[in-house]
């Protein structure tokens, strides 16, 4: 057997290789980014500046609620990351993300950086890959951090357009209701414009749209859930990684939920969310041995302390405390209406589920508080966008309820 043939039907192999590629292509975007000439950059993050000093780190918009509460603190972060960049030590600066600030109201300090009044040392973020930091440096070569935002609308919103085109043939009206409705309910529209939020609702929606049209591969499925495992980890700074996993899970389940549960659709899953769990764990462990390498100071260190922090209980956290928190972002009087609006609709048309698939859309439904269980500190401490989480449930929730509802030629 040839080496191309024995690559191709050992799964190791296959996935190691995909692996290697995935870091290869992470490097070579991170360190050409760092390499562009930067005279334009800095000029779009300086009136950028200007902007963000105005609101402080968490104004909120469109709704007067905490959870509509932007996040300018790390707009301000990677603003400051994308400014710090030497250009003539790409690979060093695509591997220590710094920044320079002397307090924590970062929007202030980027306007004392890009104003030339701010003299201190840097501060490495080495533990995070900062994809989106170099993404959003290519991006700002051309346009304004503004039209950066409104490039990011308008992608979020097109694509979802597009998912929801090739969705609701497949499934009808309600559960696409169900989908879109359960965004609403953790005011999802606030992910659409953020440079932090953006990035990993975009993979979570690419990979649910390949999910549609790959249902019934579930060798190319596979392979998604483990491309979307390590992207999420490249690109996110730890905001809701679990949608890109629960998001395209709960499209396959609603997919095939007219028939029962097998031990071998179950054991499919398992599969997923470990291959899903293992890239994005793979990822994170090779950018602290490859920073550890390149920079002068033990990286993978760093990221093992903060691993044990944010799954411990301190800054006063407790496992029911991160819960009620996440749990108290939600607008439960839209969520009970919601769900009653389902209830009696299915109600009126009732047909006997198959209860194997409402048992894993339960299971669906408790993942974020496992995950908030996890970890703890950081679901504690960032409560005010880790309860987008919840999304998950509510969607898991919802399509749960449409599988109790009899199909009309309208569906």
């Amino acid at each position: 057997m040839s080496f191309g043939n024995r690559f191709i039907r050992n799964p190791f192999l296959q996935y190691t290789g995909l692996f290697v590629l995935l870091i290869v292509v992470y490097l070579l975007f991170a360190v050409i980014s760092c390499c562009l000439p930067d005279k334009t950059i800095k000029r779009h993050v300086k009136m950028a500046s200007v902007s963000l000093s105005k609101y402080g780190n968490y104004p909120r918009s469109i709704i007067d609620v905490e959870g509509c509460q932007q996040d300018c603190f790390t707009e301000a972060l990677v603003l400051n990351q994308i400014y710090c960049i030497d250009r003539h030590k790409p690979l060093k600066s695509a591997m220590a993300g710094e920044r320079i600030s002397i307090s924590w109201v970062l929007p202030e300090d980027l306007w004392l950086l890009t104003h030339d009044q701010l003299d201190a040392p840097r501060i490495k973020y080495a533990r995070y890959w900062h994809g989106s930091t170099f993404l959003f440096r290519y991006l700002l070569t051309f346009l304004s951090y503004a039209q950066i935002q409104w490039l990011l609308f308008a992608i979020s919103c097109v694509l979802l357009l597009i998912f929801g085109a090739a969705y609701l043939p497949r499934v009808g009206i309600w559960k696409t209701a169900a989908m879109m409705m359960s965004w609403i309910l953790v005011y999802g529209f606030m992910m659409f414009f953020s440079l932090q939020f953006t990035p990993v609702f975009l993979i979570s929606l690419l990979a649910s749209l390949f999910v549609v049209r790959l249902d019934g591969d579930n060798r190319k499925l596979s392979l998604l859930f483990f491309i979307a495992g390590s992207l999420t980890c490249y690109f996110d700074l730890l905001s809701t990684p679990m949608l890109s996993f629960g998001w395209p899970l709960l499209v396959w389940l609603s997919l095939r939920d007219d028939r029962p549960l097998t031990i071998m659709d179950v054991k499919q899953i398992v599969k997923w969310g470990f291959l899903w769990l293992i890239a994005m764990a793979l990822t994170w462990l090779t950018k602290w041995v490859i920073g550890t390498i390149v920079l002068d100071y033990n990286v993978f260190k760093e990221g093992m302390d903060m691993v044990h922090y944010r799954t411990s209980m301190e800054q006063g956290a407790s496992h029911w405390g991160a819960i009620s928190k996440n749990l108290a972002m939600v607008p439960w009087m839209m969520v009970c209406l919601t769900l009653i609006v389902f209830v009696v609709c299915a109600a009126i048309r009732f047909k006997k589920p198959s209860w194997s698939n409402i048992l894993m859309y339960l299971l669906v439904a408790l993942a974020p508080y496992l995950w908030y269980l996890a970890l703890t500190n950081h679901s504690f401490v960032h409560f005010w966008f880790t309860y987008r989480l919840q999304f998950i449930t509510f969607c898991a929730l919802l399509l749960a309820i449409c599988s109790c509802r009899r199909q009309t030629k309208f569906r």
